[in-house]
């Protein structure tokens, strides 16, 4: 199933064109069998059509043709290819009644009636190249050779030695028309007249439908890479914004709708790029002006004699001079200046783990495989050790690995902590908030941490995953695109 998956077209060039190679595919197929079939059905008309004519203009120049002795064969030449003779019975009673050429027989009577021949009945049919039926009639005639030889109305007159027994003429590979005309009482003219193989229509057909389907694919693909590739543009266009980069306007051209779509998008992009800015703006100013008054703050608390109040207070300016730092952070995150670059993931996690390492920190890597991805270097390295110290601060411990599964590259973090209730996942990721009472003020932070990772992961088109283990402890996502 998960092979068929992959096949399945994923874009809309490609699933347009399946769909269309299905209908053209399928309307073609249709098309062939209908002009297969009617090919056919003139070919078969064309064959009795002819038989009947020569039918009936051989039994126009026999003479007496009502007092003639049965049975009564006439010579090869006089009917074709065939054989024909008169008997007492009906050749055609010989076969299924399924394969007689009803339809036809009306136009083969006009054409005795055309020649002047008095007939009281006409059996046309059909008889399949290798049926038993074709045995049959070759049977028959096999008994009809041995006997005796009739005078044929252009034979010699008087007796003579009988002629040597010849191969009988129904081939049971040949396809035969049997045409069978009661001239009177027990007596039948019997024609077996060998049915040519058709002209081969199917393989021009098939040639004409061929060329056909591809000139349509090749025309239908040229027109949608042509109407898709300015999604193509929208896309990347976005993935850019997306990822912090500078935003390039698409060009405002083409088809009216794709036209103003374009300059929907670019007016969309203006506006949130002077949002952003203005915001990252007032963050900065708020982060660098508050820094001034918090040192003067904290020299001034120096001077407080009561040594608890001194404590108290320059905890809480220190709680301050933190979360200032954390929102400029935050902010410098978000505006995603820093650019991409190949590293060496094994060794920037393999650095992060020995720094925690040498200070005491109970920090393991599990991997020990080559990866190599351009990333933002720096701005990864926040978000891995953002979730390091989340796991050291409520667990004590941390375990690191990594893999490339489905094109995305995960790196895992896991710990053996309490973890977080499944109601409150969704809000450990929010800006400032901080859940109580497992991760309390003990531990310190602004609620800052996973929010930063969070923006850090999605400026490169990634996401964060976090979800309790069994029985205990949490383990945090952290997946990027390759």
């Amino acid at each position: 199933m998960k092979f068929f998956t992959r096949l399945y077209p994923k874009t809309i060039t490609s699933q347009t064109l399946a769909i269309m190679s299905f209908v053209l595919l399928v309307a073609q197929l249709i098309n062939l069998a209908i002009l297969v079939g009617e090919h056919r059905l003139r070919a078969k008309a064309n064959l009795v059509e002819s038989a009947s004519e020569n039918v009936a203009r051989t039994l126009s120049r026999i003479p007496n043709l009502d007092r003639i002795q049965i049975p009564f064969e006439l010579r090869r030449r006089e009917i074709g290819d065939g054989r024909a003779f008169i008997s007492t019975t009906s050749r055609a009673n010989l076969i299924n009644a399924d394969l007689r050429l009803a339809s036809y027989e009306s136009k083969a009577k006009q054409t005795l009636e055309k020649y002047g021949i008095r007939h009281e009945s006409l059996q046309l049919t059909l008889v399949p190249a290798n049926s038993r039926y074709s045995y049959e009639l070759q049977k028959q005639e096999a008994q009809d050779v041995r006997r005796p030889p009739r005078k044929s109305f252009r034979g010699p007159r008087g007796k003579g030695p009988p002629p040597k027994a010849r191969k009988p003429s129904v081939n049971p590979s040949e396809a035969h028309l049997m045409v069978s005309i009661q001239l009177g009482a027990n007596r039948w003219f019997n024609a077996i007249i060998p049915h040519p193989p058709m002209e081969a229509l199917t393989p021009r057909i098939l040639a004409a439908t061929t060329t056909l389907f591809i000139i349509t694919l090749v025309s239908l693909m040229f027109f949608m890479r042509r109407i898709t590739r300015p999604l193509s543009k929208f896309t990347e266009a976005a993935d850019e914004f997306g990822r912090g980069q500078e935003p390039s306007q698409l060009s405002e051209d083409g088809p009216a709708d794709i036209r103003q779509a374009a300059q929907a998008f670019n007016r969309m992009q203006r506006r949130l790029t002077r949002t952003i800015e203005t915001q990252n703006t007032m963050l900065r100013a708020v982060g660098h002006d508050l820094r001034t008054p918090l040192t003067s703050l904290r020299i001034r608390s120096e001077m407080i004699p009561d040594n608890d109040q001194r404590e108290k207070f320059i905890a809480t300016i220190n709680d301050m001079s933190l979360m200032t730092e954390e929102i400029l952070s935050w902010s410098k995150n978000t505006s995603s200046i820093e650019p991409l670059a190949q590293v060496d993931i094994h060794a920037l996690l393999t650095s992060i783990v020995s720094d925690f390492s040498d200070q005491g920190h109970n920090v393991v890597l599990c991997t020990n495989t080559g990866v190599i991805l351009n990333i933002r270097r720096l701005s990864l390295k926040r978000a891995i050790t953002n979730v390091i110290g989340n796991a050291l601060k409520y667990a004590g411990m941390a375990r690191v690995s990594y893999h490339i599964a489905d094109d995305r590259f995960s790196i895992f973090i896991e710990d053996d902590g309490p973890g977080i209730p499944e109601e409150k996942i969704d809000d450990a990721i929010k800006p400032f908030v901080r859940l109580e009472p497992s991760r309390n003020k003990k531990t310190g932070g602004t609620g800052l941490g996973l929010s930063i990772t969070e923006t850090i992961l999605h400026t490169d088109g990634g996401k964060l995953v976090i979800e309790n283990k069994r029985p205990t402890g949490l383990r945090v996502t952290l997946s990027l695109p390759v």
